[in-house]
């Protein structure tokens, strides 16, 4: 991972031919100076180790050896460091840190048994010198911060209960804010000296906001996520023919009485591999208003960086969950589907959607359709709707027999006779979404249409600013004539 170090590229520096590994060092033994073997590591079990400046570094407490010597591998020594001076901080009853000495973690190094490195052993002594990379010891600093961070940082991340992350076992990783306002400052320096927030995060297993540098390059991290994502979108609700919930999938639309089943993680050998089993009916790819509106910007950075959403659906072989593209052979077909549309979103039966509501509800394929006809514009009075932009009035007579049919169903059931109806407001055409009105006002002119109309201008300002028509209408009227 980029930023921080592993054992492999604190020892990029330290390259050596493979037939050299383990046979050029030196053993100091009276006097006499030895090649070193790669059987001696074995010999150095409990002995001290020390850096060239005699600073104690540790105790062997296990040679662990390689399991293919045949390629060249070499042995690794575990180096135990004697216990920090500085007490581990523990969470008290109040949740206030505490000092205590007791079960305290202690670095632990893992030192190749390398001529690079391993400088000489001193048997008289029980000693082995040692000239590490940078890096490498710092490696062993941050897995015991790691193993002290965890049992403090689970106790602020708990899910809520009965959540998903609950019955998945995840917890969060508290932000830099929340260990501040619960008096947790020990917590920040520890987690920033282990490598900051996101890094800690990611090593123990802890759901953050933000994920670690290059998180997203792995398409497996990127289905891991989209699985439990839509697994964390079941809801239980209550039915109202039984007495029993049922539970209902935001991203899926399916429904089922029993309790869904969460994703698990199946180890497969010893060596930290496993497959991550799902519901076949749950392995989906979301649609981006599903993501977005559940606030998962970096799911959904994640899915752009894998080239968007269809290119990461054929990827990694998820089925979409947004409608299938469906085609109208005919236009009275498309504008029944529109008007359904209409319904559901609570829209006037006559206009036809705008392209920003269609991308919005995800139906790209009604949006598709209308472009496929032509257009908004071209689609609407074939099929007898109308559009927000663009009115589709060429004279002022068409535009005036619709603004006094406005007008008319406005005033519809009062006592209002009909020369005193007022020109309707713009705030009044944008509430009942008239934009075709609001159209063939800015390009007639109101106090034309309103004096054509015979309706009183609702204006303010000096009297009379309505009593000279401005000529719009006789212009366009000119126009369309010539």
């Amino acid at each position: 991972m980029s930023g921080h170090r592993t054992l492999t590229n604190c020892l990029s520096g330290c390259s050596l031919p493979t037939s050299a590994l383990g046979r050029s060092g030196i053993i100091r033994k009276s006097g006499v100076t030895v090649p070193l073997q790669a059987k001696d590591a074995s010999k150095v079990l409990n002995w001290r180790v020390i850096d060239q400046s005699s600073k104690l570094i540790g105790t062997v407490q296990e040679v662990v050896e390689p399991q293919d010597a045949c390629n060249g591998s070499c042995p690794l020594l575990r180096i135990q460091a004697p216990p920090s001076p500085t007490p581990c901080p523990r969470a008290s009853p109040t949740g206030s840190p505490t000092a205590s000495h007791d079960s305290d973690p202690v670095d632990q190094h893992l030192i190749p048994w390398v001529p690079a490195i391993v400088q000489s052993i001193h048997p008289p002594s029980r000693t082995v010198v040692i000239t590490p990379p940078p890096g490498l010891l710092e490696l062993g600093r941050q897995q015991r911060l790691l193993q002290q961070l965890k049992p403090e940082l689970i106790l602020f991340g708990k899910p809520v209960p009965g959540s998903m992350a609950e019955r998945l076992g995840q917890h969060f990783m508290p932000t830099k804010r929340q260990l501040a306002a619960a008096g947790r400052e020990d917590l920040v320096k520890l987690v920033t000296a282990a490598g900051g927030f996101i890094y800690v995060a990611h090593l123990l297993g802890l759901r953050a906001k933000r994920k670690p540098e290059g998180y997203w390059d792995a398409s497996e991290n990127l289905d891991r996520e989209l699985s439990l994502f839509v697994a964390g979108m079941w809801t239980c609700l209550d039915s109202c023919c039984s007495e029993e919930p049922y539970f209902y999938n935001q991203v899926t639309g399916r429904t089922q009485w029993e309790a869904p089943h969460s994703p698990q993680s199946i180890p497969v050998d010893d060596a930290g591999t496993f497959i991550f089993v799902e519901e076949d009916a749950d392995r989906v790819m979301p649609s981006r208003s599903a993501v977005l509106s559940a606030g998962r910007f970096d799911l959904h950075h994640g899915i752009m960086y894998q080239g968007g959403y269809r290119a990461a659906a054929l990827e990694l072989d998820r089925p979409h969950s947004w409608p299938r593209h469906k085609k109208f052979a005919t236009a009275q077909q498309l504008a029944k589907e529109l008007r359904r549309f209409n319904c559901e979103e609570g829209l006037p039966r006559d206009l036809v959607p705008s392209a920003s509501m269609l991308r919005a509800t995800d139906r790209h394929d009604l949006l598709s359709e209308i472009q496929r006809h032509g257009g908004a514009l071209s689609l609407a009075p074939q099929i007898g709707m109308r559009t927000q932009r663009g009115s589709g009035y060429t004279s002022t007579a068409a535009a005036v027999k619709a603004l006094l049919d406005f007008a008319g169903s406005c005033n519809a059931g009062s006592n209002v006779a009909r020369d005193s109806w007022h020109m309707p407001t713009q705030r009044q055409l944008r509430q009942a979404q008239r934009f075709d009105l609001l159209t063939a006002i800015a390009k007639f002119g109101q106090a034309d249409l309103a004096q054509a109309a015979g309706l009183k201008p609702n204006l303010r300002g000096k009297p009379g600013r309505a009593s000279a028509p401005s000529g719009k209408a006789q212009n366009v009227d000119a126009k369309s004539e010539g």
